[in-house]
């Protein structure tokens, strides 16, 4: 505080910790059986950047504010206009998991813009030499319209682990890369 005056202004991340905590409070209180991922997967879902940075550039926003400020109402209610659906389980090294989204016909059938919202929490495999580290792995993912034959999925799965394959290094450059460390 300022010399002579009643009230000073602070600010920090260490006032958004309290907060966060009660959402997800809130959240274990309202799915007692939600795992650590999933109650995370809902406080992210569920941000919004504060009042006052809509004029921002987005970039600035995600590292000022981060994915934004938790609205409980998001994350632990549906409403006629949204809904949470969610996976919970492992998904192997080149697994590839297929979802069906349920869309409803007034959905799909309506005028303007639509937005569908994916968020995803996922603990990582973590390297054997460095535990804090993850080991490496990526996890991609596609979103295909219900028009789209099975066919065509299943093609553009093939295609995209060719195309892994193709730009993986191979078995020889990671043993001298093994070797170099």
């Amino acid at each position: 505080f300022a010399e002579g005056r009643l009230l000073g202004f602070a600010h920090g991340t260490s006032f958004a910790a309290p907060k966060v905590a009660h959402a997800a409070a809130l959240i274990i209180d309202r799915y007692p059986e939600a795992t650590p991922n999933i109650s995370r997967a809902l406080l992210v879902q569920s941000a919004r950047p504060p009042e006052g940075v809509a004029d921002w550039d987005p970039k600035h926003v995600l590292l000022t504010c981060g994915v934004g400020v938790p609205d409980i109402d998001r994350a632990i209610y549906c409403r006629p206009q949204r809904a949470t659906l969610y996976y919970e389980g492992e998904i192997e090294v080149d697994e590839v998991k297929l979802f069906e989204i349920p869309v409803p016909a007034e959905f799909s059938a309506a005028n303007g813009r639509k937005w569908l919202s994916v968020s995803l929490a996922y603990d990582p495999p973590v390297s054997v030499v460095h535990r804090d580290r993850p080991a490496g792995i990526s996890l991609t993912w596609e979103l295909a319209r219900g028009d789209v034959s099975e066919s065509e999925v299943q093609a553009a799965i093939a295609t995209e682990a060719e195309r892994d394959v193709e730009t993986a290094p191979s078995a020889e450059l990671e043993a001298k890369a093994k070797k170099a460390k």
